[in-house]
């Protein structure tokens, strides 16, 4: 019988197109993981380095001991779901008739969905295999193949963790026959995993650490911590020690959790219910009543579009409703509150100092948190929403009726943002308790308010519009929700590709920053990114109509053939107008960020510096004068946040050479023009680089002195960002803004693998180490700053000691002979 059920299980996988769905996702996955740190996309983006080999063994198993975690979201619908599906299709009634063994059942079906995603996994071992040879990656980074490697990276990291894990998974949603327990036990070993990475950080006792550690990263690490580059390279995962004992250790805990499923279960109707059950009570139906004669109500139908919006806000708070009393919601909640307590009491600490939890650093700490968990309830009631009606069986009654599909949408859609909106309530709840657990009363209430329910809200508009479309376009909503999670963790990974600018990266936005100084500052830049992807996300909002499930449609011809049916003036105008709206601003932002000003890749900032060391690196060394006085007059509008600086540098050449080039190191976001009192001739502009050189008419003799005007002011700002420092509430400048007439060292490529690539020569010294020596000369001069500020007065700091003598002049607030006698500069 055993074989039998085994054999049964494991045709049945293969005859479902959603594992086939799998295979092709996750290999897809590993493998443009792969061929990315292998350099494949190294002419569109920035070289790739690393001195130990990608095909190392200690590589490959750390490689699939992370991958592995994408893999266990399928371990709720593959192994999770294997007991479970006999009651979900009512197949138990007519499979426990069978004189079944229990010890056959429940092995049967645990290991045969083990081999299934097993055989998932493998197929992403073979992918990375198969990326070494996919042409145009950096054979450099590559050493030695051998399959000893790859056999135990994958027996020793990722089977134990499948067993383990799916053997707590098969028991949970075995037991309390809901699916939804197996996700949310994912979702704490993500919480689990990165707790250990934080508890562990300070621990001495390694040895107990790497013992304790269910996921087996931990004894990797205790004995490749210390490794040279060498031994990384071509040692072997050392199967001995704490890394055997600690597979033992957790195979142990696995064959526990299948012992107590074997105990526990049995072949009966009901799961097991911590409920206490009730008593039962016999009912009496009484049909012999008097019949009455009840005069109904007359209706007046009402289908205009005032109607139907009412309509969608009623059916949304029957949605909203459906959410909040799923115990799923519940436990993520209480989850992400756990989560954030703990990271929030770790994060208020700065180099070992605790600092009052004042509320940007709460929210800091919350956010990100609050919106992976908040992100992951979406993806999963986006789905439960789109399918609640057909998993009740309810479906044909509900479209039965005369409610447009678009009012159906929007009161799912207007569901999830309730939700969010309650999450961040939580949120806000969450920061002030533990605001008052530290001893802080000031809230500040209207920053929460602000951030949480303004600035959030529209982050996840977004999310949810596309959560939507894409689970309308599956009848599983567990694969939809890998779907979703699959784009959610791959879309960071695109500018490794090439793909850097945000219009091309969904979702993505310039974050605002805040300050106590200047509030959020002007944040439009964070405002039309959200913009431009609502507008977007309308666009799949209208493709979901175009594709939604109504009525019994059985293959992909009748959903075609239902999309141009569809196809109205009502549905396809709102559509287009969003997708011009969509394409137009796109435009905009890809001009000005383009067009209106140079915009590098990562690939062109390094040629950049390649190009600044070939053509400028027989400069470093040479001769330079010395700064030793400088007056600044520096005008500054706060209100359109523009400045002008103009300034008078004096150099003198206290080395024992004539100096007759001036190489002149300029900022590239300001535009800065330079006179020279003496005689000079500019004979190199490099306006890519931001580097000037003067060839000095009469050359500068040991002692003599050079003066040099310098008017300095912004870029002119745009409709979508500033390019000038200066902030409505606050302005901070330094001297970085002036020119700098020496080489600077720091522009060069720094890592010797991608200098040899260049043919540079290697860095000597204490580089290979990962330590540069800086040298810092102290040096005296005299420096007066004329300040104008256009009313308001506002603060400005200038990294000064003290500002005097302010006095009021046509409408204008004045500094004069502001003076510093010491001033530390660094060359």
């Amino acid at each position: 019988m055993f074989s039998t059920i085994f054999l049964f299980e494991i045709k049945r996988w293969l005859k479902q197109p959603v594992f086939y769905v799998y295979c092709a996702i996750y290999f897809a996955l590993a493998f443009f993981t792969v061929i990315s740190n292998l350099g494949a996309f190294d002419a569109i983006t920035s070289t790739t380095s690393d001195p130990v080999y990608v095909n190392s063994p200690i590589k490959i198993a750390g490689f699939l001991n992370s991958f592995a975690t994408l893999i266990y979201f399928l371990l709720p619908t593959i192994i999770g779901a294997s007991v479970y599906r006999d009651y979900l299709y009512n197949m138990h009634t007519l499979l426990f008739s069978y004189p079944l063994s229990k010890f056959n059942y429940l092995t049967a079906k645990f290991l045969s969905s083990l081999v299934v995603v097993t055989f998932i996994a493998f197929l992403c071992v073979v992918a990375y295999y198969l990326a070494q040879f996919y042409p145009g990656i950096n054979k450099e980074l590559l050493g030695p193949n051998n399959p000893r490697a790859y056999l135990e990276g994958f027996f020793i990291t990722v089977v134990p963790n499948f067993i383990l894990f799916g053997s707590i998974i098969f028991a949970l949603v075995t037991f309390s026959r809901n699916i939804y327990v197996g996700f949310v036990f994912v979702l704490v070993l993500f919480l689990l995993q990165s707790l250990l990475d934080v508890v562990t950080q300070n621990v001495d006792n390694r040895y107990l650490v790497a013992l304790l550690d269910p996921f087996g990263f931990q004894p990797l690490m205790y004995y490749s911590r210390y490794w040279s580059v060498e031994e990384q390279n071509n040692n072997f995962v050392p199967i001995q020690g704490v890394l055997f004992y600690n597979r033992l250790i957790w195979l142990a805990v696995a064959s526990i959790f299948f012992g107590i499923v074997y105990y526990k279960f049995s072949f009966s109707q009901l799961g097991i219910s911590f409920k206490k059950s009730k008593g039962g009570a016999r009912m009496i139906k009484d049909n012999f009543g008097s019949i009455l004669k009840i005069d109904l109500p007359k209706v007046n139908f009402d289908y205009s579009f005032l109607s139907n919006i009412k309509l969608s806000w009623r059916l949304s708070n029957i949605d909203f409703k459906f959410l909040v009393k799923n115990w799923t919601f519940y436990i993520l909640l209480l989850i992400a509150v756990l989560f954030v307590l703990i990271v929030i009491s770790v994060s208020g600490e700065m180099f070992g100092t605790n600092t009052y939890p004042v509320t940007w650093q709460v929210l800091i700490a919350m956010g990100s948190i609050y919106g992976f968990f908040l992100s992951i309830m979406i993806f999963l009631f986006s789905g439960m929403l789109v399918h609640k009606s057909r998993q009740t069986n309810m479906f044909l009654l509900i479209e039965s009726t005369a409610v447009p599909n678009w009012v159906l949408l929007l009161s799912k859609v207007i569901a999830l943002v309730k939700l969010v909106y309650l999450v961040m309530l939580v949120c806000m709840i969450n920061g002030i308790v533990y605001q008052v657990y530290k001893g802080y009363f000031n809230f500040e209430i209207g920053h929460y308010s602000y951030e949480l329910f303004v600035l959030y809200p529209i982050k996840f508009l977004y999310l949810i519009l596309f959560a939507f479309f894409i689970q309308n376009l599956f009848k599983n909503y567990f694969v939809g929700f890998i779907v979703c999670l699959i784009f959610y963790f791959a879309l960071p990974f695109l500018p490794r590709i090439g793909v850097e600018q945000m219009i091309f990266i969904p979702n993505a936005d310039p974050s605002y920053n805040y300050s106590d100084m200047n509030g959020y500052g002007d944040i439009r830049h964070f405002i039309y990114y959200r913009i431009y992807w609502i507008l977007f996300g309308l666009v799949l909002f209208g493709l979901t109509l175009l594709l939604w499930r109504r009525g019994i449609i059985s293959n992909l011809g009748e959903k075609f053939k239902s999309f141009f049916t569809r196809l109205k003036p009502a549905i396809y105008i709102p559509t287009l107008l969003a997708l011009a709206g969509f394409i137009g601003l796109g435009y905009s932002i890809y001009v000005e960020k383009n067009v209106n000003q140079p915009n590098y890749s990562n690939k062109e900032s390094e040629m950049h510096q390649v190009d600044y060391e070939k053509k400028y690196k027989k400069y470093d060394g040479r001769p330079i004068p010395r700064l030793i006085d400088s007056k600044v007059a520096i005008d500054i509008d706060p209100k359109n946040r523009n400045f002008v600086a103009n300034a008078n540098f004096t150099y003198v050449n206290k080395t024992g050479v004539p100096i007759d080039t001036i190489f002149m190191n300029m900022s590239p976001n300001i535009l800065i023009d330079a006179k020279f009192h003496q005689g000079a001739k500019k004979i190199l502009k490099d306006s890519v680089l931001a580097i000037e050189i003067y060839q000095l008419s009469k050359a500068l003799n040991p002692g003599d002195t050079l003066k040099i005007d310098y008017q300095i002011k912004n870029k002119p700002n745009n409709f979508l960002f500033d390019r000038s420092e200066v902030l409505a509430n606050g302005t901070f400048m330094n001297n970085l803004m002036f020119p700098v007439l020496s080489y600077n060292e720091t522009g060069e490529l720094a890592d010797n693998r991608v200098r040899k690539n260049m043919v540079f020569l290697i860095r000597e010294e204490c580089r290979i180490l990962g330590i540069v020596q800086n040298w810092a000369i102290i040096i005296y001069l005299k420096m007066q700053i004329g300040l104008t500020l256009k009313l308001p007065l506002v603060p400005v700091l200038i990294r000064l000691q003290s500002l005097r003598d302010i006095c009021r002049k046509n409408g204008k607030k004045t500094e004069s002979d502001i003076s510093i006698t010491k001033w530390m500069h660094r060359f």
